[in-house]
């Protein structure tokens, strides 16, 4: 995941409207083009990101009144996690380095679908360095999440300053992707499904990106919400992954994902 720039440490000469051009908190100081400005700096949409080290930032509101209960902010940077999950997700090809760079973590969790408590994964879903909502879900795809957590793309900060945009139906999908080497990749929050909530929370982030590549499931529920979101998205600037497998994480077990992705197709486009 992305490196969290603290909004304050950026610096910029005039008044802070409008784009910008900056050093870059993060990196310029180990730079060999230590006065190269190459952070990029949104006054207007409060964002900024780092063209050489991928570090992103946002402007905190300090005015703002969440309309959703976020998770307590206790999440910590775990460097381990339980040999079972471990190995659990090792057999779906995601590294336990990938597990890491997503701040991924387990708990034990009540699950309604079970009526008992299990040991879940968790995603946590991230809004810069704000944790907005958590998803749990355990080895046989039993799902529960924050109450009254907000709807939003999971990997969010992943389209700041990104041309290009993956769209996938899971977290585990993400995951693959990134195993993979293509971090660029966020996830609907719900599965099969194009709720309004998660894109007006997250329409900011996506202004800029010029290109979307769908990459939804391979099976009906599928190639139904691929159609949605390209008609919210508009056809012009997506296209579509067809996986050889059901999913992204599929594809990358039997070895099909980079051929799938550099398959993609063009949607037709009337007129």
């Amino acid at each position: 995941m992305k490196k969290i720039i603290d909004w304050n440490s950026i610096e910029v000469k005039g008044n802070r409207t409008g784009s910008k051009r900056a050093l870059c908190p993060n990196c310029s100081a180990d730079r060999r083009k230590s006065k190269d400005p190459c952070l990029s700096v949104n006054f207007d949409k409060g964002l900024a990101n780092c063209h050489h080290c991928q570090a992103v930032s946002f402007r905190p509101d300090e005015d703002f009144k969440p309309t959703y209960t976020p998770p307590p902010q206790d999440w910590q940077n775990y460097t381990s996690l339980s040999d079972k999950l471990v190995k659990w997700c090792s057999n779906r090809g995601i590294p336990q380095r990938t597990l890491i760079d997503f701040r991924i973590t387990e708990e034990s969790q009540d699950l309604p679908q079970t009526q008992s408590n299990q040991n879940c994964i968790v995603f946590n879903y991230f809004e810069g360095d704000t944790l907005v909502n958590k998803k749990c879900r355990d080895g046989r795809k039993n799902f529960t999440q924050s109450k009254d957590g907000k709807k939003l793309l999971y990997n969010i900060n992943s389209a700041i300053g990104a041309k290009e945009l993956y769209i996938v139906e899971g977290e585990f999908d993400v995951l693959a992707m990134a195993a993979n080497g293509i971090d660029n990749v966020v996830s609907l929050c719900n599965g099969a499904n194009d709720h309004d909530e998660q894109w007006v929370n997250s329409q900011r982030y996506l202004e800029d990106v010029e290109r979307f590549i769908i990459a939804v499931d391979n099976d009906p529920k599928g190639i139904e919400v691929r159609e949605k979101i390209a008609h919210r998205l508009g056809k012009w600037r997506c296209s579509y992954i067809e996986w050889t497998e059901k999913d992204a994480n599929g594809s990358l077990l039997s070895g099909d994902i980079d051929n799938d992705i550099r398959n993609a197709v063009t949607f037709p486009v009337s007129g």
